[in-house]
């Protein structure tokens, strides 16, 4: 056989060799750091407190769901975030918030997986213009090669004074972002990213 024979033979064999090759089953972590931020839609909201000493959670939820089917252990999503904004107001004029107008005082307890990390904080009797803002991480906790995870980060908030104030709207505005492997373009999967919040029953 000769020399130019060999080498042919030798290119078909690794042509075929390589049609049976099948994509990574891995994605290497710098694919989550080089991906898009993925956002989700902003949503608002309100829950209204009028006595002292009552209490309301609400419940932020992140949902991540058609991951990549193939991702290493290095390869989980990376930088989830809870974005909360929350303000207070009254219903009607003053509406409060400004800085000069008399509120009553809220304590909002953050409530983190481990119960130690968790955290209150009281506002003031005259909240300013700018909203307290919270941002826990999100999807620590996403099991390697999982498709589905979701993340609830509960927020309490408890009146701490009575009469004579008036009924106190507590409102928020929360988003999550995250940064998930691509793995292209082994992977066609677009992973769908959401966040709801729930007011649970008193």
């Amino acid at each position: 056989m000769t020399r130019a024979a060999l080498a042919l033979v030798l290119a078909v064999a690794f042509a075929l060799a390589c049609a049976a090759c099948g994509p990574s089953t891995t994605c290497d972590a710098r694919n989550a750091y080089d991906s898009p931020l993925l956002e989700t839609q902003q949503r608002t909201g309100s829950t209204l407190l009028s006595e002292k000493h009552e209490t309301q959670t609400l419940n932020f939820r992140a949902t991540l769901s058609d991951l990549p089917e193939q991702w290493s252990k290095d390869g989980l999503v990376q930088m989830g975030a809870l974005r909360l904004d929350l303000g207070l107001r009254y219903e009607t004029e003053p509406i409060g918030g400004d800085g000069h107008t008399e509120m009553p005082r809220l304590a909002l307890t953050f409530v983190e997986p481990t119960a130690a990390d968790s955290s209150t904080i009281t506002t003031s009797n005259y909240p300013g213009p700018t909203p307290l803002f919270y941002s826990p991480s999100l999807f620590d906790d996403c099991p390697s090669g999982a498709q589905d995870c979701e993340s609830t980060r509960p927020v309490r908030a408890e009146r701490l004074d009575g009469a004579p104030f008036p009924p106190v709207l507590v409102t928020w505005r929360a988003s999550a972002t995250v940064r998930v492997p691509s793995c292209e373009p082994t992977s066609s999967n677009h992973p769908a990213f959401d966040i709801a919040v729930e007011v649970e029953p008193r």
